[in-house]
C-alpha cells in the first residue's frame, strides 16, 4: 500500500480545483480509496483514545468502590464444554487447560489471551463478593482491553464504512433532486463521485470523538461542513465544465505537437502523414547513427 500516494489524493479531495481530475477516476477505484483512507484515519484517530484506555481501571476501581456489597450466586452445571467464542463453561473439568480466552470450571476461572504467556487463574469464590476481588478484575479488565484493540478498531472502521455510505448515497440523491427540481442540470457521476470524496470531511468525526460525547459536535458539525463542500464544488464544476474541456484540448493538442517534433529534423517528420517508407526510415536511422 503506497501511503504518500493516498495522503496526496486526501490533499486533492479537500481543493475543489482539483475535482476535475478527479471525476475521471472509475467508480471501483473512487470506492476502495473511501474504504482505504477510511480505514487509515481509523487506525491514526484511535491513537486518541490512549488517555482513555490509560484512565479505564483507575475509573473501574473508583466506580467499584462506591459499592457496598456486590455478590454473585450462579449456579452452573455443564454435561461438556460449553464455547462462546473466548468464553468457555465447562463445570466438568476439574483443572482448566491451558487454552486462549477465558476458562471457568467449578471452582477456577482462568484468563489467557496472549499466546506463549502464563494463564492468569482465581478461584470462583472469589468472584462471589466481588468487591474483595477488585484487584484480579481490575488485571483481566486492562488485558480484555489490550486483547479486544484490533476488534474495536475494525468495529470501528465497519460501523463508519456503512453510515458514511448512507450519508454519501442520501447527499448524492438529494443533489441530483434539488438540482433537477429548479430545472439545472448535473450528472450523475459527478454528483456522486464528489460525495464519495468530500466525505474526507466526514472522516473529521473520527477526531472529534475521542474529546466530545455530544452527537451535535460529532455528527452533526462534520456533516455541515461536507454539505457545505459538497455544493460549491458541484457549483465550481459546473460553472468551470466548459473551459476545463478546453484546457484538456489544448493539452492535447500541445502533446501532439511534441510528437510531431520528435521527428521533425528527419525525412520520417516530412512523411509522416502519407504512406512511410519502411525503406525511407532505414536510411534516415543510418544517417543519423542510430544503432
Amino acid at each position: 500500500m503506497d501511503l504518500k500516494k493516498y495522503f496526496k489524493k486526501a490533499g486533492e479531495q479537500i481543493n475543489p480545483i482539483a475535482y476535475h481530475d478527479l471525476m475521471q477516476d472509475k467508480y471501483r477505484y473512487v470506492i476502495k480509496h473511501f474504504l482505504v483512507l477510511l480505514l487509515l484515519l481509523t487506525v491514526i484517530s484511535s491513537v486518541l483514545y490512549i488517555p482513555k484506555f490509560i484512565i479505564l481501571p483507575q475509573q473501574f476501581e473508583n466506580e467499584f468502590q462506591k459499592f457496598d456489597t456486590f455478590s454473585l450466586d450462579i449456579d452452573i452445571a455443564t454435561k461438556e464444554p460449553v464455547n462462546f467464542g473466548l468464553l468457555t463453561i465447562d463445570t466438568t473439568a476439574t483443572e482448566p487447560p491451558e487454552k486462549r480466552g477465558i476458562y471457568i470450571t467449578n471452582d477456577t476461572v482462568q484468563v489467557q489471551f496472549l499466546p506463549f504467556t502464563t494463564p492468569s487463574r482465581a478461584k470462583t469464590s472469589d468472584f462471589k463478593d466481588l468487591t474483595k476481588a477488585t484487584p484480579t478484575i481490575k488485571a483481566n479488565l486492562i488485558l480484555g482491553t489490550i486483547m479486544l484493540i484490533p476488534y474495536l478498531i475494525f468495529l470501528m472502521w465497519f460501523y463508519h464504512a456503512i453510515k458514511f455510505l448512507l450519508l454519501i448515497l442520501l447527499t448524492a440523491a438529494a443533489a441530483i433532486i434539488i438540482t433537477r427540481t429548479f430545472r439545472g442540470e448535473i450528472k450523475s457521476s459527478y454528483a456522486l463521485k464528489t460525495c464519495f470524496y468530500g466525505s474526507i470531511f466526514l472522516m473529521l468525526e473520527l477526531f472529534i470523538q475521542p474529546f466530545s460525547s455530544s452527537w451535535q459536535v460529532n455528527a452533526l458539525v462534520p456533516y455541515i461542513i461536507y454539505a457545505i463542500f459538497v455544493i460549491i464544488t458541484l457549483i465550481f464544476l459546473k460553472v468551470t465544465e466548459k473551459d476545463y474541456h478546453k484546457y484538456k484540448k489544448k493539452k492535447t493538442e500541445e502533446k501532439k505537437e511534441e510528437h510531431r517534433d520528435i521527428f521533425s529534423g528527419t525525412k520520417i517528420g516530412k512523411h509522416a502523414e502519407e504512406n512511410i517508407d519502411p525503406e525511407l526510415i532505414r536510411k534516415d536511422i543510418e544517417k543519423h547513427g542510430v544503432r
